[in-house]
């Protein structure tokens, strides 16, 4: 027995109608329920970059060893990095 509770936001009566439709609205479903709107919009845009600059932090020790803080350039992100 499913313990899903049903959401208005989204159609689809069983479970497998909802993954579908989940599925071929992935990316609007994915602004939406992760950054609370649309991809175009300028506030979801810079929630997302803040998200983005949180993994590359969280990243750099443990691919590359090089901590945020000791960093010279904060513009720059471990995919300019050449080694």
């Amino acid at each position: 027995m499913s313990r899903y509770t049903p959401n208005p936001r989204y159609p689809g009566d069983s479970e497998q109608e909802r993954a579908a439709w989940a599925d071929a609205h992935a990316r609007a479903f994915f602004f939406d329920e992760i950054f609370g709107g649309h991809e175009g919009a300028p506030a979801v845009q810079q929630n997302f970059c803040a998200f983005l600059r949180c993994v590359d932090n969280l990243l750099q020790p443990l691919t590359l060893g090089i901590s945020p803080a000791s960093r010279q350039n904060e513009e720059v992100t471990t995919a300019k990095y050449h080694i």
